[in-house]
Formats: C-alpha cells, sequence, structure tokens
C-alpha cells in the first residue's frame, strides 16, 4: 500500500480493530497468509498480537490466484504494466488449474468468481470476472511484451497505452532503438506514429524511425 493508504487503515484498525478477517492456510506447523498482509503489519506497529482470521484449504496455484486478485481489486495506485502482468500471470494460472483440475479438495463455493461450471481458460471468460474488458485485458498484457525502459514510459503515461500496445509487436532490439530516439528528441509518440513502426518491424533503423516520426 501507498504510505498514506497504510496510515489510514492503521488508523482504522486502531479506532475499530480488524473488521475483515485475514484468509491464512496451513503450510507444515505454521499458517501461511494468502490475503492480509497490510492488515497484519498495521496490526504488528500497533502491538496488537491477535489477528481474527479464515482458515483455507488453498493449494499453492489458488493460493497465488487469491494474492494476484486481491493485489488487482484492492490496489488503487497500480501501474498499467504491473496490472498487466498480474493479469498475464492470472490468466497461466487458470490455465493450469483447468489444465490439471486441481481444485477438486477445495470448496466450489470459494471459486464461483472464477469460474461457472468450467474453469476459467480464456481472456473473455477472465474478463467476466474483472472490472476491465476483454479487449484491455488484451491490451494489458501485451504491455509484458516491452522493453522495462518503454515500460516505465506508459507508466507515467508518457507513451499512450496504445502506443505501447503497438509497439509491443516489435523485437526488443528494435524497441531499444526507438526508445533511445524518442528520449534524445522529446518525442511524445502518437498511435499513428507507433502503428507505422509497427509495420516496420525487423526493418527499423535509427534513420528510418526518423523518417516515421517527422
Amino acid at each position: 500500500l501507498p504510505k498514506n493508504k497504510f496510515v489510514e487503515l492503521k488508523d482504522s484498525i486502531k479506532r475499530n480493530g480488524v473488521l475483515s478477517p485475514i484468509i491464512v492456510r496451513k503450510k507444515g506447523e505454521r499458517y501461511e497468509i494468502i490475503s492480509g498482509h497490510n492488515r497484519v503489519n498495521c496490526c504488528k506497529e500497533l502491538g496488537v498480537n491477535e489477528v481474527p482470521c479464515i482458515i483455507k484449504d488453498y493449494d499453492d496455484v489458488v493460493s497465488e490466484l487469491v494474492m494476484i486478485e486481491t493485489n488487482l481489486t484492492q490496489r488503487e495506485d497500480i501501474l498499467l504494466c504491473e496490472k498487466g502482468l498480474a493479469y498475464k500471470k492470472q490468466l497461466e494460472l487458470l490455465k493450469k488449474i483447468n489444465k490439471e483440475n486441481d481444485l477438486k479438495t477445495s470448496s466450489s463455493n470459494d471459486f464461483t468468481r472464477y469460474a461457472h461450471n468450467e474453469y476459467i481458460s480464456s481472456i473473455e471468460e477472465l474478463s467476466q470476472n474483472s472490472e476491465d474488458s476483454r479487449a484491455s485485458i488484451q491490451r494489458l498484457i501485451r504491455l509484458t511484451e516491452l522493453i522495462p525502459d518503454i515500460q516505465q514510459k506508459v507508466n507515467c503515461r508518457e507513451i499512450p497505452l496504445l502506443s505501447g500496445v503497438e509497439l509491443s509487436y516489435i523485437k526488443s532490439e528494435e524497441q531499444k532503438i526507438i526508445y533511445d530516439y524518442i528520449v534524445e528528441n522529446k518525442v511524445q509518440l502518437t498511435v499513428p506514429q507507433a502503428q507505422r513502426l509497427r509495420e516496420y518491424s525487423g526493418e527499423l533503423t535509427e534513420a528510418l524511425i526518423d523518417d516515421i516520426i517527422k
């Protein structure tokens, strides 16, 4: 959580206690937190030694799914590329569950948000359980194909999301050339320019990028 949100949560717990139980699972002789790390950290700082919890019999795959979903739904400051990575991982895990039929030992009531009589294995189904549309999820996942430098510019909104999506189809070596060019020339890359760059993927040089941009 951002510092201000953590302080707000801490103040709320100080006044009212922990209103929403954390979720844990048994792991060996200890318990692992699945959802509620911030609440626990607040309690530690406040000197609170007991936290209400719900114990679930989650396997590793489902535990990670719950963690990802919690991160997506509770973080207001999540960056675009972080969100894309979370969706990508969520989709991979859901497909793994579908393949291995790994939910038999878990209560079906806990996973109604993931499945309706069958396991989610597509972006279409994933979007039905998300605030983002199918197209938005696809675009966000595409951002994971960008090199880190361009991801940072997309996160800072210095490159529009749709421009980032177009650049994600260009191989990383050429993305680096594009990045160096736009930084050196202080270019605000438009979507049409990014589309043109994508058309010449595999042929891009600094001179060709300059022609396309100008």
